[in-house]
């Protein structure tokens, strides 16, 4: 059986895929947009920089909540208790 660290590590990359994904989406949207606009571009430069980005802002908290279950999952197996092998073929 493997100890309770590779649950909690697992669970930490989960946290860390999580907040990633949702990190990126923000950035896309308001990020670029307001570092457009500083840089001298007009308002509806950086206002068509955040549409632009709204596709891809919304894909990436999908692909975040998705590695997030992965490495739960995989914190999951790797905490339960292996099965004796009682057949032998």
């Amino acid at each position: 059986m493997l100890s309770n660290k590779a649950f909690v590590l697992s669970n930490s990359q989960a946290y860390e895929s999580l907040s990633d994904g949702l990190g990126k989406s923000a950035s896309a949207l308001v990020r670029t947009p307001f570092k457009k606009y500083q840089l001298g571009a007009s308002a509806g430069s950086a206002l068509a920089t955040a549409v632009q980005a709204v596709p891809a802002a919304a894909i990436a908290p999908v692909s975040a909540c998705a590695g997030a279950a992965h490495y739960a999952l995989l914190g999951l197996r790797n905490r339960s208790v292996p099965l004796p092998f009682t057949f032998w073929f």
